[in-house]
């Protein structure tokens, strides 16, 4: 067992030791610390004639206003800041998961718990780098070796990851749909981008719950197979591809014929 592994492992044994009101008390101030800061483009993307692709009515993807200070003086001290800030997000990220993990039952039953996890998680999937010589960068890249690797937002798919198996799945996509659709419907590649991969992540702890939902899944995912931008093309990938080997029984052997007849036409892009 290595370090980190046996640390995870006594952390996890200490919290599942905590008594209920601490976890409740920190429920007031630990969802604060994990929220991001940026505003999101939520113009419905060129290429989305229909936002929601499985029917239904609705407006493109938004999350709420978050305060937000005064950064047009951009200085080293306000970096200092935000560096701190980041830090403390992932660290309060990490105890939230951990909570979760440990105590699922309790997690599931605070409210504004799991929402604040979930909706957190879904905005830092989408913190990529949108420079154009980061996308050139990445472009030229092999596989192997991605390298926007140190600036991806790992922890925020890791953690959703670990949420869905902890809650075993189904309080965690219930509140992921709410996100999701509105999300791919974005005008922000960013955006649609975290989310194909965010559902990757969710086909192993929600996987019963997503066998039902596979019609609306696979036609959410395929839909970006003809985005514009290559980054989310390549998620959109991804997406079915670990989706495959979470669903492998059920969607190989039922939706096949729909994921090849999107998938083959992308080649050619």
């Amino acid at each position: 067992m290595s370090p980190s592994t046996a640390h995870s492992t006594l952390f996890g044994r200490a919290l599942a030791t905590l008594p209920a009101a601490p976890i409740k008390t920190s429920c007031a101030f630990l969802p604060g610390r994990i929220r991001n800061k940026k505003e999101y483009d939520a113009n419905p993307t060129p290429i989305v004639a229909r936002p929601f692709p499985g029917g239904g009515g609705g407006s493109a993807f938004q999350f709420l206003p978050v305060s937000v200070g005064n950064d047009e003086d951009s200085t080293d001290a306000e970096d200092d800041v935000d560096d701190e800030r980041e830090g403390t997000r992932r660290a309060a990220l990490e105890l939230m998961v951990s909570l979760s993990e440990a105590r699922p039952a309790l997690a599931r039953r605070v409210d504004g718990w799991l929402p604040a996890l979930v909706r957190a998680c879904f905005e830092g999937v989408a913190e990529l780098p949108e420079s154009p010589s980061t996308l050139g960068d990445w472009l030229e890249a092999d596989p192997a070796d991605d390298p926007t690797d140190a600036d991806y937002p790992h922890a925020f798919e890791q953690a959703l990851d670990r949420l869905a198996v902890a809650c075993t799945g189904k309080p965690v996509l219930a509140l992921a749909f709410q996100y999701i659709p509105g999300m791919l419907a974005s005008h922000d590649w960013c955006l649609r981008h975290g989310t194909l991969m965010a559902i990757a992540t969710l086909g192993e702890g929600g996987a019963r719950v997503m066998e039902v939902e596979l019609v609306k899944v696979d036609g959410l995912v395929t839909h970006a197979f003809g985005d514009p931008h290559a980054r989310v093309r390549f998620a959109a990938c991804q997406c079915i591809g670990q989706l495959c080997t979470d669903l492998e029984e059920v969607i190989q052997a039922q939706h096949h014929a729909a994921i090849f007849d999107a998938l083959l036409p992308t080649f050619r892009t």
